[in-house]
């Protein structure tokens, strides 16, 4: 299966003030048992988080303000966007055979073009003795969501030039999948884009750039162990979008409400399973979400 699906939402934030770059790459191979747990969270705003920070005039100089902090939820409604991830892989190899490969990879600064700032890839092949078995659980998931933000976001100088405001958006993805297998030959890999060049440092908070899209991807491929000997188990995989698209009124941007007022509601939910002798299980799934640089206020 192969799913595409631009969508005209999702503002990414512009990367912390440091960044950090983790590769992982792990080897095994052997005879009897293994247990493999990984987990990833990672928050990123342009505002801060937990918190919101508002300007208010100085009591003590009329002519100066000062910072005070404020309670989230909500978001900062002067343009905050966020973006949420979560990672999880959970394997155990109870006696058989295993040749386990995994690279980890996560960046924290903005990419260009189709390349992702968390990326896991593995490759399992696994031959259970007597009653052995392999069980293998992956899961990931992309939040964004951002509250309305100004049309400064793009260095490209045609794009939303005449927009007050650009919507707000509530964007989710969430796939993976599940091995269950007493002879196995897989190749898994997925991925996450979640940072974006900052459009405007000038105000606060920060205006994000449009200029690129947040991106999902996810692929899991169950093949045979040799010619004439498939894999044998059960692999199963699913798939839940949710995306809400607040209206936009460049007359009016004041009177919009991002919780009722929306111009775009889509919801996918999905799952795939195949158990017993399998020749080949082949699941691909491409995500992106983005400002339409056809349209000037993102539609």
């Amino acid at each position: 299966m192969l799913l595409h699906m631009p969508v005209s939402a999702a503002i990414l934030p512009p990367p912390a003030l440091e960044i950090q770059g983790v590769k992982i790459v792990t080897s095994v191979d052997g005879i009897g048992s293994i247990t493999y747990d990984s987990e990833l969270q990672w928050s990123l705003s342009n505002e801060i988080l937990g918190a919101n920070l508002f300007p208010v005039t100085d009591p003590q100089s009329p002519n100066d303000y000062i910072w005070v902090i404020g309670e989230e939820p909500p978001l900062n409604d002067n343009g905050e966007v966020q973006s949420h991830i979560t990672y999880s892989e959970d394997t155990q190899a109870n006696m058989g055979i295993i040749s386990y490969r995994k690279t980890s990879e996560v960046t924290t600064e903005p990419l260009a073009g189709a390349q992702y700032n968390v990326w896991n890839e593995r490759m399992i092949t696994f031959t259970g003795i007597d009653a052995g078995t392999l069980l293998s659980s992956e899961d990931m998931t992309m939040y964004n969501v951002g509250t309305c933000t100004l049309p400064t976001l793009s260095t490209c100088p045609f794009l939303c030039c005449d927009c007050m405001v650009n919507p707000a958006f509530c964007s989710r993805i969430e796939t993976g999948s599940n091995l269950d297998m007493s002879r196995v030959a897989a190749y898994l890999a997925g991925g996450f884009r979640n940072v974006n060049e900052v459009g405007d440092s000038e105000p606060y908070p920060p205006i994000p750039s449009v200029d690129g899209p947040a991106l999902a991807k996810y692929t899991v491929q169950v093949t045979e162990m040799g010619q004439g000997k498939p894999s044998f188990g059960t692999v199963s995989t699913y798939l839940k979008i949710s995306e809400l698209d607040s209206d936009a009124d460049p007359s009016n941007p004041s009177g919009i409400d991002p919780q009722k007022d929306l111009m775009q509601r889509m919801e996918v939910s999905e799952i795939r399973s195949i158990k017993g002798d399998i020749d080949l299980f082949d699941y691909h799934i491409t995500y992106e979400s983005k400002i339409s640089q056809d349209s000037c206020c993102g539609s």
